[in-house]
C-alpha cells in the first residue's frame, strides 16, 4: 500500500490567504496584523511572524499554505520548523482540542478553526513523514468533526507508517464501512490483510522488539518490522545524508518512484529478508536486511542520521532476534576499513574480524563474523569456507589476502568510538 493522505476529504487548506484576500482571523483570538499574501513570505520570514505572534493559532493557519510548498522540499526548513513546533506544540494542541465535541459543527466549518487547523497540520505532518503528529491532528479533527472516512482513511495511513498494524486495519474497516462505494479503500485494506500475513509469516508478528527494551531514549523505541512499498517516501527523505548511504553501500535513491523499485527488488531476492527499522513516533528510520543461506547469513544495517547514537545498537539485537529464529547460526558483515564507528559497533556486539578476508573487488570491505552458538574457539578457517559458500548463492565471492591493508591500525574493542 502506497498512498498519502487524503487531502480533499476536508478542505485541504485556507483559501482565501493563498489568494491574496484577507486573512480570517476572528475565529481563534483577537485580531491580528497579518499579511495580506502570505505567499510572498520566505521561510525566515515566516518563522519571524509566529515568533512575533507567539505561534497564534490563526496566525497559523494563515501561513500553512505557504509552508506546505516550502518544508517537504527543503531539509534544513523542515528541521528548524520542527524544532521550534515543539517547544509550541502543547499549546497549539490546546487550542486544536478546546472545545471540540461541544462546539463540532462550527469548527468543522472553519478553516481556521481548530478543527481546520488540525486537518491541515495532520496533511502537512504526513508530507514531512512526522506520522505520530499526524495521527494526532488526525483523531483531534475526527473529534470536531465526527467519523468522516477521510479522517479514518488518513489515521490508517499514518498508524500504516508507524507499523501498527491492527491500529491501521481497524481505522481502515472504519473508512471501508463509512465509504463503501471507496474501491481504493477496500484494495488497500486487502492489501494491509496480505501485507500483516507475510509479517507474521516471517517475523512472527506484525512488529519485532529488541531486548531489552528502553524507552529513554528516541533510539531505545526503535523497532522493526517488514520494509515494504509503502514505505518508499520515508526511505528517500532518510537518505538525505548521502555519506552515511555511501559508508553502507546502499544504492542512492532520488525518487519515490526509485525508492519503490529499489523496495521491490529487495523484496524479490530468494532468502533475504529487509526490515523497516522503525521510530515510534517518526516511522521509518532505517533499514536492516539478513540474505540467509543454511544455517549462515550476511547482512547490513544503515541508520538515517536523525536515529544516530545508540540505534545500530538495537539494529543488531534485532538482527540476531530475526537470525534465531530462522536457524541461523552464524552472522557475517563486511565493513568499510574508513568506516570506523560501525566496525566499533560490531566488536562491541561480539563480532571479531576475519583477518585478510576481505570482498573480492577493489578496495573490498574486510568481513566481520559471530557465531550465536559458540561453544568453542573462533575457527577462522571455518568461517572463511562458510562465508564463502555463502556469497556463492549471492552472487559474490571473498579472498583472503596474506595481509589486510590497514589492518595494523584497525579498530580494537579497546577504542571508544561513538555508534551509529
Amino acid at each position: 500500500m502506497t498512498p498519502g493522505v487524503t487531502q480533499n476529504a476536508y478542505r485541504p487548506v485556507a483559501q482565501g490567504s493563498a489568494t491574496g484576500g484577507s486573512a480570517r482571523t476572528d475565529c481563534a483570538g483577537p485580531p491580528l496584523a497579518l499579511p495580506r499574501d502570505p505567499d510572498s513570505l520566505h521561510f525566515e520570514a515566516i518563522m519571524r511572524l509566529l515568533d512575533r505572534h507567539g505561534w497564534h493559532a490563526a496566525v497559523l493557519s494563515h501561513v500553512l499554505p505557504n509552508l506546505m510548498r516550502h518544508l517537504p522540499a527543503n531539509e534544513g526548513a523542515r528541521r528548524a520548523w520542527l524544532r521550534a513546533l515543539g517547544e509550541h506544540w502543547p499549546q497549539l494542541a490546546r487550542d486544536m482540542s478546546t472545545d471540540l465535541p461541544n462546539g463540532a459543527a462550527k469548527h468543522a466549518a472553519d478553516d481556521c478553526g481548530p478543527a481546520g487547523l488540525a486537518w491541515n497540520l495532520g496533511v502537512l505532518f504526513g508530507s514531512l513523514q512526522c506520522w505520530r503528529l499526524a495521527a494526532t491532528c488526525f483523531a483531534l479533527w475526527q473529534a470536531a468533526g465526527g467519523r468522516h472516512h477521510g479522517a479514518l482513511h488518513n489515521l490508517a495511513v499514518s498508524h500504516w507508517q508507524l507499523a501498527e498494524h491492527e491500529v491501521a486495519q481497524r481505522f481502515m474497516q472504519d473508512a471501508c464501512a463509512a465509504a463503501p462505494g471507496n474501491d481504493a479503500y477496500r484494495r488497500q485494506l486487502a492489501t494491509m490483510r496480505a501485507w500483516r500475513h507475510t509479517c507474521r509469516a516471517l517475523l512472527g508478528g506484525d512488529r519485532m522488539l529488541a531486548y531489552p527494551v528502553s524507552t529513554g531514549t528516541a533510539a531505545g523505541r526503535l523497532h522493526a518490522t517488514l520494509l515494504g512499498p509503502h514505505h518508499a517516501g520515508a526511505l528517500l527523505r532518510q537518505q538525505d545524508d548521502q555519506e552515511l548511504v555511501r559508508l553502507a553501500r546502499l544504492e542512492p535513491l532520488r525518487t519515490v518512484a526509485q525508492a519503490r523499485a529499489w523496495i521491490c527488488a529487495e523484496l524479490d531476492v530468494p532468502g533475504k529478508i529487509t526490515l523497516a527499522l522503525m521510530h515510534g513516533d517518526d516511522g521509518l528510520a532505517g533499514v536492516a536486511a539478513l540474505h540467509c543461506d543454511g544455517d549462515a547469513a550476511s547482512f547490513y544495517v544503515w541508520i538515517g542520521r536523525e536515529h544516530q547514537g545508540g540505534g545500530g545498537r538495537t539494529a543488531l539485537r534485532l538482527l540476531k532476534r530475526l537470525a534465531l529464529k530462522h536457524g541461523i547460526r552464524h552472522l557475517y558483515s563486511p565493513v568499510l576499513e574508513e568506516n570506523r564507528r560501525s566496525a566499533s559497533l560490531l566488536l562491541r556486539a561480539g563480532y571479531r574480524p576475519l583477518a585478510g578476508v576481505v570482498e573480492d573487488k577493489p578496495m573490498g570491505a574486510p568481513y566481520y563474523a559471530l557465531t550465536l552458538t559458540a561453544t568453542g574457539s573462533f575457527d577462522e578457517d571455518a568461517h572463511f569456507k562458510r562465508l564463502s559458500a555463502l556469497l556463492a548463492t549471492t552472487g559474490g565471492h571473498a579472498v583472503r589476502r596474506a595481509v589486510w591493508p590497514g589492518m595494523t591500525s584497525a579498530v580494537t574493542d579497546k577504542q571508544e568510538a561513538s555508534e551509529p
